[in-house]
Formats: structure tokens, sequence, C-alpha cells
């Protein structure tokens, strides 16, 4: 698909608390929108697909017109720094928690960047063997947490860990994780959704394209280059 700008005519974000936006181009067949700013909380936001007919170049039409709406509820933001090795929980703007936190050992640093909550799960196992170390070798692993919330396609999440409690706040023993206590990994497990926000920083490494919502690796400036 070639005609950009056709396809764009057809796509219209609506929302109840309207916020400046726009769409970005990865390759001809995958347009995102994000905006500025972070999405205002308990908004309503419409998108409506009118593409049916359409063409779009190269041949190709649009199959169908789609409608599609949600509400975001309340505004969580965490910050996690590997400096001070503290988790802040930040619900509409108020400071609602904040928890030690074990990131990534030197040879398995976390990813510092904006990420975002994609999935929350309980229970989930740990298992190396998904990222190419088998679970019975050197190094590898498989255990079953409680309450985890991944935060990148390559295995990032944010997770209870009570084994590494006393580490937690002091020292970096995960495997690439965010370590923290049942308790507070209990607390995002009951009030974390997809999507929400967990700015991480001080790692030594960042997130890189793709792996998982990495929207927001993008300043807005840059965001606008890709149009």
């Amino acid at each position: 698909m070639k005609d950009h700008a056709a396809a764009e005519r057809g796509l219209k974000v609506a929302s109840d608390k309207p916020a400046e936006g726009a769409w970005r181009w990865f390759g001809d067949d995958e347009v995102h929108y994000r905006t500025k700013e972070y999405r205002p909380a308990y908004n309503k936001i419409t998108l409506d697909i009118d593409l049916g007919g359409v063409t779009l170049g190269d041949g190709i039409y649009g199959e169908t017109d789609r409608r599609i709406s949600f509400q975001t509820g309340p505004a969580i933001i965490s910050k996690a720094s590997d400096k001070d090795k503290q988790l802040r929980a930040y619900k509409d703007g108020q400071l609602v928690l904040t928890a030690p936190v074990s990131p990534g050992k030197p040879t398995a640093k976390c990813v510092s960047g904006t990420l975002l909550v994609m999935t929350v799960q309980s229970p989930y196992t740990m298992d190396s063997s998904t990222y190419g170390v088998p679970a019975d070798s050197p190094g590898g692993y498989r255990t079953t947490v409680q309450y985890a919330l991944r935060l990148t396609n390559s295995g990032q999440f944010l997770h209870s860990a009570p084994l590494s409690v006393a580490d937690q706040g002091r020292t970096n023993v995960s495997h690439g994780c965010i370590n923290m206590s049942t308790a507070n990994a209990k607390w995002f497990y009951e009030n974390s959704h997809r999507g929400d926000v967990v700015e991480v920083s001080d790692t030594g490494e960042q997130i890189k394209p793709g792996d998982g919502w990495t929207d927001w690796r993008f300043t807005w400036e840059q965001w606008l280059q890709g149009r």
C-alpha cells in the first residue's frame, strides 16, 4: 500500500478529552496513532476506520469499515530508577506506592525507556528457554511467580519475587526483570492495566525499537517526521 494520505483520511480518532496526536508509518502496512502527551485519564476514545472500497495504491482497496471505542481508566504512571532501586507509582498525579526493587544484574540488565504494560497475569511461569537458554542449563531457570506485568517482547517483567526481598532496594540480582515483593506486585496486579506507563531509568541499556509497545521512544518531533 503506497497511498498513506488516502489511508489517513479514512482513519479518524475522536475523544471526549481532545489531545494533540498524529499518525506515524512503519513501512507501508503499519501505522500507529500517538498523542503528544500521555492520554488523559477517564477518556472515551473512538476510532473510525472508513476504508471500505477506498483506493490505497498498488491495486489495493480497503475491505470494510469498522468502529472501535474504549475508555481509559485512572492515570497510573510508575517510575523505576536503577540508581536508587525504587519504584514510585503515581495515580492521577498522586504518589500512591513506593516500592524497593531489584532490577537486572550486570549480565542481564533491564532496559531503560518509556515502557507500557502489555499483559497483567497471575500466575505466570518465567522460563529462560523462551529466549534461548535451556532451563536446566547454567544460568537457566523455570519458575512460577504469583504476579507478573510484561513490559517488553523480549521478557522484561515487573513481577513478584519473594526470594529477592532482601536484595530489593539494595542490589541487582534479577535475570533482567524488575523484582519486587509479593505485596507490592499484588498492588500492580490489582490496579494496573494494559497500556499503563512504566518509565525505567539509569540501567545503562535502552529499549530497542519494536521490543514491546515502544512508540514513546520517539520525541514528538521525531514522531512527526514519520508521517
